[in-house]
């Protein structure tokens, strides 16, 4: 066997090899038969036979014994088989490594956008395609920056215009219906609960809501919308949110949008795109941009809902036209 292996470790001429041909061969050895070797790989009993008879050919030697319809592998079939297997066993795992890393895909965004949308979402994309799996990364910050190994990232952006926008922060006061029955809906006499740098997002609220930014009472700080929402829901405070972010505590009732404040479009949110292009992200950026549009619709479908909670609630046409 040593001087098999000292012999094979040679470079040869590789034209006189048929590779195609290694498969047949290694799967009818595996296998015991041209029938099962030719089911484990899509072909014909016959076109398998064809293939090995061609490596015979190529090598000038038996490679299996012929009788009654049986094959069994030649001593010089077995070496060759025991050498070459391995090999094919890893150039197999490469492959489907590599098939695996096509269908997969890494998107970043933020903690809350991946809590309160992203993840409970994605059930959908995976009965739409079960082969792609999706790794995703969250982080406490909005302006998300795409790095080296990303596909995507959905990241922030502040103002009213953003071009290729996917979603827009419209936001609106929301509080619990306990904290409004105890102190009313006045913004500058409720606490309020900030989960900005600087408290930017109010101080833009402000001059919608034709409120004098000095008098806001800002009473808690959070590093994601999330905890704010959560800390909302509890009575601590008005947390500002676009209602599709907040849809699980407005359909339950522990928020409501505070009756008779406008909203205000803070920003948007944009998708960025890694290089090069590949199939399996086309298409979670394009299941991405349905889900983004069917959330605006959610938001819509909430608004009678917040107005028969709140009934001095001023309908969304009104407050715009109104701010």
């Amino acid at each position: 066997m040593q001087d098999f292996d000292a012999e094979i470790a040679q470079p040869r001429s590789r034209s006189r090899i048929p590779w195609g041909a290694l498969s047949a061969f290694e799967a009818t050895a595996r296998l015991g038969s041209l029938k099962a070797a030719g089911e484990a790989l899509g072909l014909s009993a016959s076109a398998i036979s064809h293939q090995v008879q061609r490596l015979e050919a190529a090598l000038e030697t038996a490679l299996f014994s012929r009788r009654n319809n049986a094959l069994d592998l030649t001593a010089e079939g077995r070496r060759f088989y025991d050498a070459v297997a391995p090999s094919l066993a890893t150039v197999e795992r490469a492959a489907e490594y590599l098939s695996r890393k096509g269908e997969q895909i890494s998107v970043r965004l933020s903690l809350s956008l991946a809590v309160r949308w992203l993840i409970p979402a994605l059930a959908d994309f995976r009965r739409q395609h079960p082969r792609i799996r999706v790794q995703v990364e969250t982080t406490h910050a909005g302006e998300v920056q795409l790095e080296e190994g990303l596909d995507l990232a959905v990241t922030y952006q502040r103002g009213a215009k953003i071009e290729d926008a996917i979603l827009i922060d419209h936001c609106y006061p929301l509080a619990s219906p306990r904290l409004l029955a105890e102190k009313g809906n006045q913004i500058c006499l409720l606490p309020l609960l900030a989960s900005t740098e600087d408290d930017w997002d109010w101080r833009g609220w402000a001059k919608i809501g034709d409120c004098d930014p000095a008098c806001l009472e800002i009473l808690d700080r959070f590093d994601s919308d999330d905890a704010a929402l959560l800390a909302a829901a509890s009575g601590f405070g008005v947390a500002l949110s676009p209602l599709w972010l907040a849809e699980r505590e407005l359909r339950a009732g522990t928020l409501v949008v505070v009756p008779e404040q406008p909203p205000a479009t803070l920003g948007a949110y944009r998708v960025l795109k890694g290089q090069p292009p590949r199939p399996a992200v086309d298409r979670f950026e394009t299941w991405l941009l349905r889900c983004c549009a069917a959330l605006e619709q959610v938001s819509e479908n909430l608004l009678p809902a917040c107005a028969k909670q709140t009934p001095a609630y001023v309908p969304h046409q009104q407050m715009i036209g109104d701010a």
